[in-house]
């Protein structure tokens, strides 16, 4: 090992084990780490992984792609079934493709969706409205999203969002069940072809004929990359959202003081999704990769060609050192520092604006047509997942509305 480098502790962790989050207090476990060291040994699919648990060392990994590249981590794991894409380019690849891909998710564009955002949401809303009781993560947030993402693709009705919602997590599932993550690859291809061949003979306003008619330094997207766009779109797109309406509305289920605030004071709700994503990041731990064609020592940890490390985005995100008594919800929280949850330097999310715009949507369209509107008596509706995180169910009871 060279002089340069130190040992890092070793935990008996799996980060395989989706179980852990609801075995463990995960926060707890991380927090005690963090204060013992900024990285630690576990294991992740079966190998041994570095993960990074301090504010600084995750900063630092999103920002330094010379050392540590997310192309391979994406590579290697979800961008098997998912194809290229931004993340698995580099250099002027990735710029070019950014550039084409970065513009329908602006912030400046996102008001022009608000309208199909809504009456998607609506349309959720005016089923279970009725009936006084609903399970709101197979009800509303799996379905909201991909519901969503369909329309602004121009897909044609009849998808069944429950299945598009299965397709997706499927995509991104390559490390823990390849076959089926192929087997959603084969039928998104058989999808989504005559799509865009139908939309570069006659483009339309949807995000298809938006990213095959865009062109950057004399360079427009191919077949393959448009493949690659949509599948990407469906996994990422609707993740965030689903995940992070569901830990806010947790959180709002399990405050009451927040639920009073949400109810009696609307215009907080942005601040209450931002600080929700903050104190529970939907994507939690992310998996990526060192450089496959070389060992590095990198902040004094030595490592071979393709170690897998883990970007921990929940424990940078209550790390004391940056964030003031950082177990706390607080949507008054003025950070001077930015939080993780969307990454960091050229590979933050370009569907972040979009994302927040939808929980919020989908915030509203709940709080504001379900009268007290609370959660069951459900002892597992509990926030769970070490990669990603959410509750696997919420079953609401509220008065009925004709």
């Amino acid at each position: 090992m060279p002089e340069t480098s130190r040992v890092i502790p070793v935990a008996d962790f799996d980060f395989t084990d989706e179980s852990l989050g609801a075995k463990v207090d995960l926060h707890a476990q991380l927090a005690e780490w963090r204060r013992q060291s900024p990285a630690w040994q576990v294991q992740l699919f079966g190998s041994p992984a570095v993960l990074m648990l301090s504010y600084e060392l995750v900063s630092a990994a999103f920002k330094d792609d010379e050392n540590l590249p997310a192309a391979d981590g994406y590579r290697s794991s979800s961008g098997m079934a998912l194809g290229p894409f931004i993340s698995t380019y580099e250099g002027r690849e990735h710029r070019v493709r950014r550039a084409i891909l970065s513009p329908p998710f602006r912030r400046r564009i996102i008001p022009t969706y608000l309208e199909l955002i809504r009456e998607a949401a609506h349309e959720l809303v005016d089923e279970m409205a009725p009936l006084g009781r609903a399970e709101l993560v197979s009800g509303f947030t799996k379905r909201f999203p991909l519901r969503v993402i369909s329309r602004m693709l121009g897909l044609p009705p009849g998808h069944d969002d429950a299945d598009m919602a299965t397709m997706a997590l499927d995509l991104i599932r390559w490390n823990f069940d390849a076959e089926a993550a192929m087997r959603a690859k084969a039928r998104y291809v058989e999808m989504v072809t005559p799509l865009i061949e139908e939309r570069r003979a006659r483009p339309g306003t949807d995000l298809i004929s938006a990213v095959i008619t865009t062109e950057f330094e004399g360079e427009h997207l191919d077949d393959e990359d448009t493949q690659a766009f949509v599948r990407h779109l469906f996994p990422a797109g609707a993740d965030t959202t689903l995940l992070g309406l569901g830990v806010t509305l947790h959180a709002l289920f399990t405050q009451p003081a927040l639920m009073e605030l949400a109810l009696t004071r609307p215009e907080t709700r942005s601040a209450i999704i931002e600080e929700a994503m903050r104190w529970d990041a939907p994507v939690a731990n992310l998996p990526r990769n060192t450089p496959s064609d070389r060992a590095i020592v990198w902040n004094g940890i030595a490592m071979e060609p393709s170690t897998w490390m883990i970007y921990s985005i929940m424990s940078a995100n209550r790390d004391p050192s940056v964030f003031a008594d950082p177990d706390r919800l607080d949507p008054r929280r003025r950070n001077d520092t930015a939080p993780l949850t969307f990454g960091l330097g050229t590979h933050f999310c370009v569907g972040n604006h979009l994302a927040m715009a939808e929980i919020a949507v989908g915030l509203d369209a709940l709080l504001d047509r379900l009268p007290r509107l609370a959660l069951d008596d459900d002892p597992t509706a509990v926030v769970t997942g070490t990669i990603l995180r959410g509750p696997a169910t919420l079953p609401v009871t509220f008065d009925p509305v004709a």
